[in-house]
């Protein structure tokens, strides 16, 4: 199991939470685990979303990985550290990045739109919180030090 502690895991219970349903570890087929450290879920379609430390793995309700997003495609000068993540109405995501001071915007398929609501536009950085306020189309979003902007994202 590469060194990767067995108790790092989603349980998925019961409605009304008596009993597990399952154990999702975010198997690759080869014996690795790819849920490693999860401390943000988030309902994607039938899917689960998972954040880890560095990364975003989506897997399905039998534990199938469908995508990992490590950030590198955004071009950041900083390693991706996600931190907060929310769902739109048109089922992407929005992930915010610690380290680079701003918001992925991914595809339902995890593959990334844009990185927005940067430093520079929000004047945030240590980005953790994230909300989705679909009727109004905004996002809010939370820095580190307790401030919070809420913007029009798809405008």
């Amino acid at each position: 199991m590469s060194g990767i502690d067995k108790s790092n895991h989603v349980a998925v219970y019961s409605h009304g939470g008596k009993y597990r349903k399952l154990e999702i570890r975010g198997g690759d087929g080869k014996g690795q685990y790819l849920i490693t450290k999860p401390y943000r879920v988030v309902p994607l379609g039938r899917d689960l979303c998972v954040l880890n430390v560095s990364n975003v793995v989506c897997v399905d309700m039998v534990d199938f990985v469908k995508w990992v997003y490590d950030g590198k495609k955004a071009g950041q000068s900083k390693p991706f550290r996600p931190r907060g993540i929310s769902v739109d109405k048109f089922q992407n995501l929005l992930v915010t990045d610690e380290n680079n001071h701003c918001v992925h915007y991914l595809s339902r398929e995890g593959k990334l739109i844009g990185a927005i609501l940067t430093q520079d536009q929000t004047k945030l950085s240590n980005l953790w919180g994230i909300c989705v306020d679909d009727a109004k189309e905004q996002v809010w979003v939370g820095d580190s030090s307790r401030n919070v902007v809420i913007a029009n994202y798809l405008k």
